[in-house]
Order: structure tokens, then C-alpha cells, then sequence
């Protein structure tokens, strides 16, 4: 009897223990759970977004009109951010809804660019885009908010710490939607973009030079010289423009000068030269003929004795009507006449500007064009070819 009563005592012992075991054992798992739910739920040194995120301040920063927003947390470590922002927008009364980003999807490594474009479907007036990064040595890390419209434009920038409120940003602008270089190949993103900016360089470079030498002005100056004697026989100038040297006649030069008072200044001259030169040639002309034609006319015609004259004798005592000086005279000054006409238009110049004032225009006009398009001075030339035409001799031809 006792020993059955010790056997039993025994089997109840050994399943109390085996139950305190398996209880010991099933707590543990439980504890563990219970400890990593409260580190995960209230971590000592997590960022007090809420302090950043006022209701307040939300709401003087968004003004009037209730937008609808959607926000974006741009990466695993703003989420917490995001969502005080969300909790305090909802808070301040100022908008009209307030949604987070699952509607778009994972957005981790996309731009500004890329996600304003993903949102452009959804039923929203703006979208918030939170970035977080490290703050400094024992300093809280930092957040960004930039705010967009569906078009892209910058409507909000928002810069802060955690624990400390947002403030307005006057850094930001539509640049912020350029796309960011890949960071894992910074060489590469950087010398393409240096080179393609070179290039185009060179070719807006190549640009301005063409459209300078389409437009310079140079003149062309011309002395003819005696291959015999070496006397200079003559000299002028021609202005043209661009590099296929359209020459520039006349009013045209002080056109292209834009100097409208020079321009008028040489047609009134041309006016003068041509007037006064032409109408003094012609009366001369005139003169000339009259005294001509009055001498010839000015003889008195032979009488006539019929029978008593077969020999017409009578002829020889003609005598002139006019006095013959007087027609020499006339036809001598309406000779002067024409060639003072001739000298008078050849002395009196149409242009208002000597050579030499004629230069220094165009040296001003070429400075001008050059300072306009940004490019350094061309090159200078000289020629020197037999010339051709009605003066033999050497031309010297110079562009400067």
C-alpha cells in the first residue's frame, strides 16, 4: 500500500516538472514577442516628426483653398516622416484630402521628375515628396519637402529637423524636377555632361562666327600703279559686306552703319552733286549749241544779179548779221560751262565722311557686332594682283 501510494506520489511530481517546463518554455517565446514589439513601437531615439510637422504652420503654408494632397515618401526612412506629415496636414484643417502614396507604388529611387509624372491619374491638386537624410554628429536627421502641381511647377518647399518646425525654403525652383545623376557612376555622369556642354559650345561657337563673317563690314581699297613709272595713276574704295564682299553703294553703307542722319546727309549731297553739276552742264551744252548754230546762221545770203552777174560777184561783200566774236564767245563759255558742270560734280562728293572717318564707322560697327556674338577679332589681309581694265598696273587690295 505505501509502495503504490510512493509510485504515484512519483509519476505526480515528474508531470507537475514536465508542466513547469513546458510552461517555462511556451513563456519564453512570449516575453520575446512582447520585448521586440515594444522596441520596435517606442524606440528611445526615434526623431519626433510630430514636433516638425505642426498643424499650425501646415496651414499658413498651405493658405487658402483646401488642396487635395497626396504623400510621398521617397524611400523607407522617410516613411515615418511622411506619415506625421499626413497626420499633421489632416490636423490643420486646410485641406481637403489627404492620401498616402500606395496608389502609385514603390517610388524608392525615383526622382522628383519620375514621381510627379506617376501622380498626374490621381484625383489630387498636389503632391508632397519627403526626403530624410542624415543630420550631423549627434544632431537629428533632417527632412525636405518639396511640393508640386500635377504640371510640375514648385508650389512648396519646406525645410527642418526632427523635433523642430518646418520652415519655408527659397532654394527650391522648377530645377528641382531635373532629374538627379546616378550616384553609383559619378565619373561618367559627369563627363558626359561636360562634354556634350563642350560641344555645344563649339558649335554655338562656330554659329556666331559664321553669322559674324555673313554680316562685317570691310572696305576695299584699290591703288593702281604704273608698271612703267610706278606713278600712282589711281586710287578708290569700295565698302562691302560679309566674307563674299557684297559691295555696299551709296546710302546702303550708312544703312547697314545705322546711322540714319548720315544716310539722309548723302542723298541731300547727291541731290546737290547732281543738280547743280548736271544743270551746269547743260546749259552749257546749251550755250554751246545756240553760239553754233547762231554763227552759222549769221551770214547774209548772197545777192542775186541774174544776167548782169553770170560770174555772182556780188557775193563778196557779204557781211555777218552778228558780230563773230560774240558767237565764239558763246560757244567758248558754254564749253567752260560744261566743264566746270564736270569739275563741279567730280570735287563735290556724295559722301558726307571722308575715308578715314569711313573706317573708324566701320572698325566701330565690326567691335559692336563682335562684343553682340561674343567672339575675339578676325584676321587681317593684304593682296597684291596685276590689275586688269583701264588702268594697267599693280592693284594692292587690303581689308583691315
Amino acid at each position: 500500500m505505501n509502495s503504490l501510494a510512493a509510485s504515484r506520489l512519483t509519476r505526480a511530481t515528474m508531470a507537475l516538472t514536465t508542466a513547469t517546463a513546458i510552461a517555462v518554455v511556451s513563456a519564453r517565446p512570449a516575453q520575446a514577442a512582447t520585448t521586440s514589439r515594444s522596441s520596435l513601437e517606442a524606440p528611445a531615439d526615434a526623431p519626433d516628426w510630430a514636433a516638425s510637422f505642426e498643424p499650425d504652420a501646415l496651414a499658413r503654408e498651405l493658405g487658402d483653398g483646401a488642396p487635395k494632397l497626396m504623400v510621398v515618401a521617397a524611400g523607407a526612412r522617410a516613411e515615418a516622416a511622411a506619415l506625421a506629415l499626413r497626420e499633421g496636414l489632416t490636423a490643420s484643417g486646410g485641406t481637403s484630402l489627404v492620401m498616402d502614396s500606395e496608389a502609385i507604388g514603390d517610388v524608392a529611387g525615383l526622382d522628383d521628375r519620375s514621381i510627379v509624372a506617376r501622380v498626374k491619374t490621381m484625383p489630387i491638386d498636389q503632391v508632397l515628396i519627403v526626403r530624410v537624410f542624415d543630420g550631423g554628429p549627434g544632431a537629428p536627421p533632417s527632412v525636405v519637402v518639396n511640393g508640386y502641381d500635377k504640371a510640375g511647377a514648385v508650389v512648396l518647399a519646406l525645410t527642418g529637423a526632427a523635433g523642430t518646425p518646418l520652415t519655408a525654403s527659397d532654394s527650391s525652383d522648377a530645377s528641382a524636377l531635373e532629374p538627379e545623376p546616378d550616384q553609383g557612376d559619378d565619373d561618367a555622369s559627369a563627363e558626359e555632361p561636360d562634354e556634350a556642354a563642350a560641344e555645344r559650345e563649339r558649335a554655338n561657337r562656330r554659329d556666331r562666327i559664321r553669322r559674324y563673317k555673313a554680316s562685317y563690314l570691310w572696305a576695299e581699297d584699290w591703288v593702281g600703279v604704273s608698271a612703267e613709272t610706278g606713278q600712282v595713276l589711281r586710287s578708290w574704295t569700295v565698302f562691302r559686306q560679309g566674307e563674299g564682299g557684297a559691295p555696299l553703294k551709296g546710302a546702303d553703307f550708312y544703312r547697314v552703319l545705322g546711322r540714319d542722319d548720315l544716310e539722309d546727309e548723302y542723298r541731300r549731297r547727291v541731290r546737290i552733286r547732281y543738280g547743280v553739276g548736271v544743270s551746269i552742264i547743260v546749259a552749257g551744252v546749251g550755250i554751246t549749241i545756240a553760239g553754233a548754230t547762231i554763227s552759222l546762221n549769221s551770214i547774209d545770203t548772197a545777192p542775186d544779179f541774174g544776167d548782169d552777174d553770170p560770174l555772182m560777184l556780188g557775193s563778196i561783200d557779204q557781211s555777218p548779221k552778228v558780230s563773230r566774236g560774240a558767237t565764239t564767245g558763246m560757244i567758248t563759255g558754254g564749253a567752260l560751262a560744261m566743264g566746270v558742270g564736270l569739275l563741279f560734280m567730280s570735287l563735290f562728293k556724295s559722301h558726307p565722311v571722308k575715308r578715314g572717318e569711313a573706317g573708324r564707322l566701320i572698325e566701330k560697327y565690326n567691335n559692336d557686332l563682335r562684343d553682340k556674338l561674343g567672339i575675339e577679332e578676325v584676321a587681317r589681309g593684304l593682296q597684291i594682283a596685276p590689275l586688269v581694265g583701264p588702268v594697267q598696273g599693280v592693284g594692292v587690295r587690303g581689308q583691315f
